[in-house]
């Protein structure tokens, strides 16, 4: 599906103060749709690029996830889906109980240990997860 960018957000990271600026995100933003590319470094792991599609319907409610995470040595993906209801499912359709109840990811950085976090509506920290990089694996 084509869509018509709304708004174009380009920014450097702040969070390390002896890397202050060192990496950029490009993220475009439509209706019912965001897409980004990071550009970052990592102390332990060294560069990285994370692209990120997320898609959520008109409530605002997530439905579909895509990331995937490039360093020197390895490519890693993930897709996650959601009804928005707390029913979460990997690309191929593979239920996930760990986020059974979930209704929101939200993408922390820094990264490479790329928290995604996701909380329940009572916003609850038991119903948190996380994703390993440079593996993409829920923890």
């Amino acid at each position: 599906m084509v869509h018509a960018w709304h708004r174009t957000i380009c920014w450097t990271p702040l969070w390390n103060k002896d890397r202050e600026g060192v990496g950029l995100e490009y993220l475009l933003l439509a209706e019912g749709v965001a897409d980004s590319v990071v550009l970052a470094f990592d102390e332990a792991h060294g560069p990285f690029r994370l692209t990120y599609r997320l898609t959520w319907d008109k409530s605002w409610r997530l439905h579909d996830a895509e990331l995937a995470v490039m360093t020197e040595r390895a490519t890693r993906a993930l897709r996650l889906q959601t009804d928005g209801q707390g029913h979460w499912r990997h690309g191929d359709g593979r239920a996930i109980a760990k986020l059974a109840g979930c209704v929101d990811v939200v993408l922390a950085l820094p990264i490479l240990a790329l928290p995604i976090l996701a909380s329940n509506e009572a916003g609850a920290e038991e119903s948190c997860c996380a994703l390993d990089n440079p593996a993409l694996a829920i923890v």
